[in-house]
């Protein structure tokens, strides 16, 4: 303070001069009273002093760097890129790397869902007519005159599909399945597939180790792996598949070894007696599916449109007549990203289709829709 009165400033900038050489004055004088406070303070206590500053500031640094994680990871849950209905892929998510071989094969696909009202494909006119009522609706959707078929690949297929227990090989899978072709282009021969759910975790189901021995096929279209996320009405989720094609007709699974061989980095499937028998968990169901193949915004994304009618038999699915189709029938589309699925969705092509989807549960209906929640 007798410092201070002992000052001189200028009129101009007094009271700035003022204020610094106040604040240095303080401070200085601080410094000599904690200089003059350590000195007093024996050297034993000074170190733990020292260590308790060090972890004090640790503590605080990895609190505030997991608060700024949690705060990233709440943020970005719902940063759907720049949003859309239906639209469920995030810019932070699982990036395939082509180059690694693991990964170089699998395609990303959307598949979205929608339950049908099995009452109105009861009989083969009712059938054919709400075809082609669904069709008109998606086709206005998506400004495309879907039925001009001549542009597109047109298949009917019937399979007699056969589910078996996907738990009983050390791993809790989500589905394992076999198809026989009975009608359509893979008449005689047989299909199987395995795949797991992981919900909305993007990166499990893209890790997880589901490829085929390349070994047991003979051609690269023997095969096809994915990644594919199920939209349906009111959930979605992510999950991982792998297909065996073109065995032969009847081909079943019998063990566990048997899977392994076909997966040999599948996890748990090599940790069982090879001999386990793998059971099946229901009567086998028969199929009628009819499929439009085609390309949409500039030819840049593979599309298939399916349904997918379930029946008690074989005469039922091809005459349409009896007691009509179950209630876990379905229509779906299913897109590919860019390159064929080997590339990542772009945001606007998402937003497009979302709003296809959205515009067919609004127009048609699902039975699940509105969603209670």
């Amino acid at each position: 303070a007798e410092e201070l009165e002992d000052m001189e400033f200028g009129e101009e900038d007094g009271v700035q001069e003022f204020s610094e050489s106040a604040t240095k004055l303080k401070l200085q004088a601080f410094a000599n009273s904690v200089s003059g406070a350590w000195g007093s303070i024996p050297k034993a206590g000074r170190i733990a002093l020292v260590a308790v500053v060090l972890v004090a500031v640790l503590l605080c640094t990895a609190g505030a760097s997991l608060g700024a994680g949690f705060a990233w990871g709440s943020a970005n849950e719902y940063n759907k890129y720049e949003g859309g209905d239906y639209v469920f892929r995030y810019s932070w998510e699982y990036s395939f790397d082509r180059s690694d071989p693991s990964e170089a094969l699998i395609q990303e696909t959307n598949e979205y869902q929608v339950k049908l009202h099995s009452f109105r494909f009861n009989t083969t006119e009712k059938r054919d007519d709400e075809v082609a009522k669904l069709l008109d609706v998606v086709g206005r959707l998506m400004d495309v005159d879907l039925s001009k078929r001549k542009q597109f690949t047109e298949t009917l297929a019937i399979y007699n599909e056969t589910q078996y227990d996907p738990k009983g090989c050390g791993y809790d899978y989500s589905e394992l399945r076999t198809r026989d072709y009975w009608v359509g282009p893979k008449t005689n021969s047989s299909t199987m597939s395995i795949n797991v759910n992981s919900g909305k975790d993007k990166t499990m189901a893209a890790t997880f180790p589901l490829a085929p021995n390349a070994s047991i096929l003979e051609d690269d279209d023997d095969s096809e792996q994915k990644l594919e996320q199920d939209v349906h009405a009111c959930f979605h989720k992510y999950n991982r598949k792998t297909k065996l094609k073109n065995l032969p007709m009847g081909y079943t699974i019998d063990s566990c070894g048997q899977l392994h061989e076909s997966f040999p980095d599948a996890p748990g499937l090599g940790d069982v007696d090879p001999h386990t028998r793998v059971n099946t968990t229901e009567t086998s169901i028969w199929v009628w599916e009819y499929m439009l193949d085609g390309t949409w915004w500039y030819d840049t994304t593979k599309f298939k449109l399916l349904f997918t009618l379930y029946y008690d038999s074989l005469e039922e699915a091809t005459t349409g007549e009896g007691d009509g189709p179950s209630g876990d029938s379905e229509f779906s589309m299913r897109f590919y990203s860019q390159g064929k699925g080997m590339a990542d969705f772009e945001h606007d092509i998402l937003v497009a289709i979302g709003q296809v989807y959205l515009g067919i549960l609004e127009d048609y209906g699902d039975r699940k829709y509105p969603c209670d929640d």
